[in-house]
């Protein structure tokens, strides 16, 4: 598994500069209490996010519709990942690198946060809110994987979860069909 935080480059580049050129220790242990604090709110984010996976009712609804081998990769703020997959009947929420995504997730913190924070929607309205965090640019969303999985691995069901609600939001992007959606798709591969 990948080390779950790495030290920022800034850091590294201050630390540097700092020892080559003696400045005090003092300053060096503010910055690396800096990053501490910055590595438990990272490890924080993800440990609410893999609990508001796991139990959070619209996204236990909208991860009900994987099939087996499915797989999905949320990465956040660059370096640390959670991993969503179907195993058997078995759905697997853990920190760490997903081995063959179907869909890469990569979000800031804030985007997550903000994901995160409001509890009892229902799919269709998490849809939507994760549809705004793509459009503002705060989470993009790649495709490695093939578009004829798409189907057999479950994921055009998530249209039919998220309802009227998702839907609509979807019509205001121009995708009104399941034609436009899958043009769309086709698009997260490049």
């Amino acid at each position: 598994m990948p080390p779950l935080w790495r030290p920022p480059r800034s850091f590294v580049i201050a630390v540097r500069r700092q020892v080559s050129s003696s400045i005090s220790l003092v300053e060096i242990q503010r910055k690396d209490r800096y990053c501490a604090k910055s590595f438990m709110e990272a490890k924080q984010l993800i440990e609410n996010l893999v609990s508001f996976l796991q139990t959070d009712p619209a996204c236990q609804k909208s991860l009900a519709v994987m099939k087996n081998s499915a797989e999905i990769s949320i990465v956040v703020g660059g370096s640390h990942s959670v991993r969503v997959a179907k195993n058997a009947s078995e759905l697997v929420v853990e920190s760490g690198e997903a081995l063959h995504p179907d869909f890469v997730f990569e979000a800031t913190p804030a985007a997550i946060s903000t994901l995160i924070a409001e509890k009892g929607l229902t799919p269709g309205q998490l849809g939507v809110k994760l549809l705004k965090e793509i459009v503002a640019q705060d989470v993009t969303v790649r495709m490695p994987g093939s578009i004829l999985q798409l189907p057999r691995k479950g994921y055009l069901e998530l249209l039919k979860i998220g309802g009227q609600e998702f839907l609509q939001e979807l019509r205001k992007y121009d995708l009104s069909d399941i034609g436009k959606i899958m043009s769309a798709l086709k698009n997260l591969r490049r």
